[in-house]
């Protein structure tokens, strides 16, 4: 008896596939839920005592000024820059995770684990909210959920306390109700929609693309009956009041001050760079791309893709800018370009071989997150990339039930090297937190200041957080506080961070603490960069990591910087 070979779905009955398959799932949705929610909670829950980190102190200190002042999320003055400033000048992100750190902290507490606990809920929706989407797009929604979850990209993010998991969530679930309502015509699925993109918007300002989003589905849809649209007047006109209150009160338009302060850095960087970052940041953070490459495309690109990227590497190796790094560094950022390039050769692949709005909703997602992060952006990094991952994770499964091969657990193999090397990530990221700790602890300890005296420090994120925690004061470099016998703390790999000069102030010790000694997410002088491009040009970088480094000077005359 001959077996009949398997066949790719083509453009013709690709909907009707996915829509057969969507209609009568392998597994009940209530066990396939239940299990995408356990496959979450078990990646997540090693990190929940995972140390504040980068700009999650900027959302605390708002939230815990909210459970007081509610209607004032933003009035409180802050050290971030070396100077004090208010914080409705000093962060560019609306309010509303801080209102649900808020409520967090109120009810089970401010400690790091209870807060991360609280922050397994936006985790666990973006990626039900992944696999929901994914049924209306695919015959493999798991496989795409699955994918999502374990890429660096959301997998670090959603072990912070920013804004950027909640907004993905809520992106997820208004693109979910939005499609559907389109689809049957639905006011109420329509209705709640508008009101997740208002949320996603009010939560981190990139979830406002979202509406020309939408829209161009709808269009794309309705053709000229697009009256359906007019919903997404209910964000705008939330953006619009949102930004005049926030001008009535601060003096301060929130959104015209974002979008001003992200064209004075931009102009900072130069195309190639911007390209470059935009390219390593997103085939490093959706890193599966890479071990899928062998059955994403016929066998006979495997070799111009080797070929191609080795010849991008000696490429980048001469570039001025690039010259002095070593061979591994360049091959990493090959490596990741080359996924980057991938993404977009998924995109081109879809959209040429269906063509329809689902093609053209992938399409716009992906290369709308790409031009904004790579033109629009302050800077690049993991977090303005994330929005990318559930949707290239879309495209990924679509391409790979094109191939001859159906796809069972056997032929899903990649998936587990990517969760390895995602988990290494996240575990890196994790070291270097609770590493700032714990020397944040331990110097404010052994410096404890005398009755006359201050403990000083500079740096900012997680090492601002528990400096204070534990009595010191931040550092003001304009207003020179410090007098006689006093200690200043310099953490040599953070955050705005002024020497001094040794005619006013002398070192009288220095520590090092290691965190992960092979891999790092955010360190200046070994070239990672995954919370800020201006780290390095590598989202995470393998090689043998410097440790973190911290002097401790007293002031023995008046002040002065260089």
């Amino acid at each position: 008896m001959i077996r009949a070979a398997h066949r790719p779905p083509t453009n013709r009955n690709l909907a009707t596939h996915v829509s057969q398959s969507a209609s009568s799932p392998a597994a009940p949705a209530r066990y396939t839920h239940l299990l995408l929610i356990l496959a979450t909670l078990l990646c997540l829950a090693p990190f929940l005592n995972k140390a504040v980190h980068v700009d999650d102190y900027l959302f605390i200190r708002s939230a815990q000024h909210i459970v007081g002042h509610p209607a004032d999320p933003f009035g409180i003055v802050v050290n971030w820059n070396g100077i004090d400033e208010p914080l409705s000048v000093v962060t560019q992100n609306p309010p509303l995770a801080c209102y649900y750190l808020a409520a967090a902290g109120t009810l089970l507490g401010w400690g790091e684990v209870p807060l991360h606990m609280a922050f397994l809920l936006p985790a666990v929706l973006a990626v039900l909210g992944t696999y929901v989407l994914a049924r209306d797009f695919c015959a493999h929604p798991i496989a795409a959920a699955v994918i999502m979850l374990v890429s660096p990209v959301f997998w670090v993010s959603a072990t912070t306390l920013m804004c950027d998991v909640s907004m993905l969530a809520l992106w997820l679930w208004a693109v979910v109700l939005w499609t559907r309502g389109i689809e049957r015509d639905s006011h109420l699925r329509l209705a709640s929609a508008a009101g997740l993109v208002a949320l996603a918007a009010l939560t981190k300002y990139f979830g406002a693309a979202l509406i020309p989003l939408l829209l161009a589905y709808t269009v794309m849809k309705k053709r000229w009956r697009c009256w359906p649209a007019l919903w997404l007047f209910l964000p705008l006109a939330t953006l619009a009041a949102y930004d005049w209150t926030t001008g009535a009160r601060y003096g301060i338009r929130m959104i015209s001050q974002a979008a001003n302060y992200a064209g004075e850095h931009r102009t900072q960087m130069m195309v190639w760079e911007s390209i470059l970052s935009t390219m390593t940041f997103a085939g490093g953070g959706i890193v599966a791309l890479i071990f899928f490459w062998h059955r994403l495309w016929h066998w006979r690109w495997v070799p111009i893709a080797l070929a191609g990227t080795t010849i991008l590497g000696v490429t980048l190796a001469h570039l001025p800018i690039l010259s002095q790094r070593s061979w591994g560094e360049i091959a990493q950022i090959a490596l990741f370009v080359s996924a980057g390039l991938g993404i977009l050769a998924l995109v081109v692949h879809d959209w040429v071989r269906c063509r329809d709005r689902h093609s053209t909703l992938l399409a716009l997602w992906t290369l709308g997150t790409l031009v904004f992060t790579g033109t629009i952006n302050w800077t690049v990094n993991g977090r303005s990339i994330l929005p990318l991952a559930p949707a290239v994770a879309i495209l990924l499964v679509r391409q790979l039930e094109r191939r001859p091969m159906p796809i069972a657990l056997r032929t899903l193999w990649p998936v587990g090297p990517a969760a390895a090397l995602g988990a290494a990530v996240v575990w890196a990221d994790t070291a270097f937190a609770n590493s700032t700790r714990a020397a944040a602890a331990e110097l404010a300890a052994q410096y404890r200041p005398a009755r006359h005296s201050t403990l000083w420090f500079q740096g900012h994120w997680g090492f601002q957080y528990y400096m204070e925690q534990h009595g010191a004061q931040p550092f003001d470099i304009a207003m020179a506080p410090a007098h006689l016998g006093d200690h200043v703390i310099l953490p040599l790999h953070n955050s705005s961070v002024r020497r001094l000069t040794p005619d006013w102030f002398a070192q009288v010790a220095r520590i090092e603490r290691p965190a992960c000694r092979w891999l790092a997410t955010m360190q200046l002088d070994f070239g990672a960069g995954f919370y800020c491009h201006r780290y390095g040009l590598l989202p995470y970088k393998f090689g043998a990591v410097p440790p973190q480094a911290f002097e401790v000077w007293e002031m023995r005359m008046m002040p002065l910087f260089r």
